[in-house]
């Protein structure tokens, strides 16, 4: 959670704390669980619906952010007029895959505005959750035009014209590595052929957009009684101190070339969890793409 500093006044309600540092003009409301998790539009949106007296005259750009503990998440200031006078709202939250962590500020004393949006970046990067080893989401950019239904934190994308074109990529969440890299590689591809009668295997490298370099195991083969040809294709990556892994899983032959390229697009473009070193900057990827923007939005 976040820790206001001792000498702030607080106040305590269910999942919610209420700080007024001193001599700022500002009050700081720290909401520890949002569920559903909404995306950071909506959650911007439900908090300025909740100070109806705050006058919207200008929302900034959203900064991605990383806590000090690797979690993803984004802050935004906003411009007002609240009671006649100038105010700004500085908004972040923290995303926990089921939940959301909501940090609002309200400031009114344009002298105390630059410190209070010191203040609420850092407080906001160095909330501490200590939720390390939970299965995590991870940035990918979908397939274009195929359609998502979730389960759980994992993606299941069908395309548009499923099941006439019998494809499905799976995206898991990411999850935490335990021993060795390679040992946790070598018992993954080992499951790509889980319920088939294996025909064929090959297996070679590939390396992302961002620069990760992985392993991917293509096999082909039926299911038992069925003559119809299954074609798999997974990739993995280790990024300590997570694994990662996509699948492509078709019957359709005809179409096999594309169905790979459509996967190999979203593997390359794959981007492991936060950083040791986006952690110290607290700040997630070296320029803003709206690509990702399905995780948050």
């Amino acid at each position: 959670m976040v820790a206001f500093p001792s000498e702030w006044i607080q106040h305590f309600g269910v999942h919610l704390a209420t700080a007024y540092p001193p001599d700022l003009g500002a009050r700081f409301r720290y909401y520890e669980r949002l569920r559903p998790q909404l995306g950071f539009t909506a959650i911007v949106h439900q908090i300025l619906t909740g100070d109806p007296d705050f006058k919207v005259h200008h929302i900034g750009e959203m900064t991605r952010i990383v806590t000090g503990e690797g979690e993803y998440g984004a802050w935004v200031r906003i411009d007002g007029q609240r009671e006649g006078t100038h105010a700004v709202h500085f908004i972040g939250a923290v995303f926990m895959d089921d939940f959301a962590t909501v940090l609002d500020c309200i400031a009114i004393l344009p002298r105390s505005f630059a410190a209070v949006e010191l203040l609420s970046m850092e407080l906001l990067r160095s909330e501490a959750l200590h939720m390390p080893r939970r299965p995590r989401r991870f940035f990918y950019v979908p397939p274009v035009g195929w359609q998502a239904i979730s389960s759980g934190l994992t993606a299941n994308w069908y395309p548009l014209d499923f099941p006439a074109n019998l494809s499905t990529i799976v995206v898991p969440p990411a999850s935490f590595l335990d021993g060795e890299p390679q040992r946790a590689i070598e018992s993954a591809l080992a499951q790509a052929d889980a319920g088939l009668t294996v025909e064929s295997v090959a297996r070679d490298e590939l390396t992302t957009a961002s620069g990760v370099k992985g392993t991917c195991v293509r096999v082909q083969g039926h299911r038992a009684g069925k003559p119809e040809p299954i074609y798999r294709e997974l990739a993995m990556f280790v990024v300590a101190p997570y694994t990662y892994r996509m699948r492509l899983e078709t019957s359709n032959a005809g179409r096999l070339l594309e169905l790979r390229e459509v996967f190999r697009g979203v593997a390359g473009s794959f981007r492991p969890l936060p950083t040791a070193e986006e952690a110290r900057l607290g700040r997630a990827f070296a320029a803003r793409s709206d690509l990702f923007e399905h995780w948050a939005t």
